[in-house]
């Protein structure tokens, strides 16, 4: 796997993003970099908010609060910028056929809004329809095509005028199993690219392509795992009172490692050395009653998942409070 940057080490910042629909507010306070070259996977159930917040990011919804910015040479640019429009590369959760427009007649147009020059769009359709496979559907009718089909002339589209940032929401949904690892393998293959991003509700899917995920739950972040970094640690502890709360981070001070705290329920943490990880170790087995598990950060991944589908880390009484203290 290749990661070729064209601009620097950052090439996307969100920070405290909020977007509010009839009063209630779908995405809150989301604080995220994203470094060039990496793909991350945004994973989170049903209505988490993954698609509203690929739609922020990309400049279709207007910001409630907050600030997305992304980073051209020395230029911080927004989502609305020609700038970012001409490098962007989006296939969306939906694909509708266009009556009356055949396979190759819609790349062509996609193309034009990129204002791609004629010569230069036909070999690219060539080598795009080659790569995803796309030949044999190029000739026909859209309104005469499957779900599997559509998606897939959706996900090719994205690639023309070789853009940097590439963002995908639900792209493996209505793809048979060979589409989806012909999915994986492409962007398993990217090159010169700033960012890549895929949304989706699949654990395993989310494991095969990223390097970071991104796991939202009601419109919030509850983690930002880093696959490739194996010193991390995570543990979620039960709801306790705010005293117990208290002395239990007291307690992980004093081993002299660093960690954060997500809703005073999941913690990240890195020792850096053997003796802190045995002691942080002592600890889990002190608190073994208040913790629901601990775990290095990607095997933490799935249970936690599991625990934010079935309810039984509930962030909600923390996430109202952010809702109250963001509002007055």
């Amino acid at each position: 796997m290749k990661h070729s940057s064209l601009i620097n080490s950052s090439s996307l910042n969100i920070s405290q993003l909020s977007y509010k629909l009839g009063g209630n507010k779908r995405i809150k306070d989301i604080s995220l970099e994203i470094a060039s070259g990496k793909k991350v996977v945004l994973l989170g159930l049903n209505g988490a908010g993954k698609s509203t917040l690929i739609r922020l990011l990309l400049g279709e919804l207007s910001i409630s609060s907050g600030q997305v910015e992304y980073t051209e040479g020395q230029k911080n640019i927004q989502p609305q910028d020609l700038a970012f429009k001409r490098y962007l590369g989006y296939q969306a959760d939906t694909m509708l056929a266009i009556a009356d427009v055949d396979g190759v007649s819609y790349l062509k147009l996609c193309g034009s809004f990129k204002q791609i020059e004629p010569a230069k769009l036909a070999r690219q359709i060539a080598q795009i329809a080659r790569r995803w496979k796309i030949e044999d559907i190029l000739d026909k009718p859209m309104t005469a095509l499957s779900k599997g089909n559509l998606q897939k002339l959706s996900i090719a589209q994205a690639f023309l005028g070789e853009p940097k940032w590439l963002f995908f929401d639900e792209p493996c949904q209505s793809l048979d199993p060979v589409e989806q690892l012909r999915f994986n393998q492409n962007i398993a293959s990217l090159e010169n690219f700033e960012s890549c991003i895929v949304s989706t509700h699949n654990v395993d899917h989310a494991l095969e392509i990223a390097d970071e995920i991104v796991l939202i739950h009601q419109g919030v972040l509850a983690h930002h795992f880093s696959l490739d970094d194996q010193s991390k640690m995570l543990m979620v502890v039960k709801e306790m009172p705010v005293e117990l709360t208290r002395e239990f981070e007291m307690s992980l001070s004093q081993l002299c490692l660093e960690f954060d705290s997500r809703f005073d329920r999941i913690y990240s943490l890195q020792p850096h050395d053997e003796k802190t990880r045995l002691a942080l170790q002592g600890l889990a087995v002190e608190w073994s009653k208040y913790i629901e598990f601990f775990l290095p950060e990607k095997e933490a991944l799935m249970p936690l998942f599991r625990l934010l589908a079935s309810g039984e880390l509930d962030l909600t009484a923390k996430i109202r409070e952010q809702i109250q203290g963001g509002s007055d």
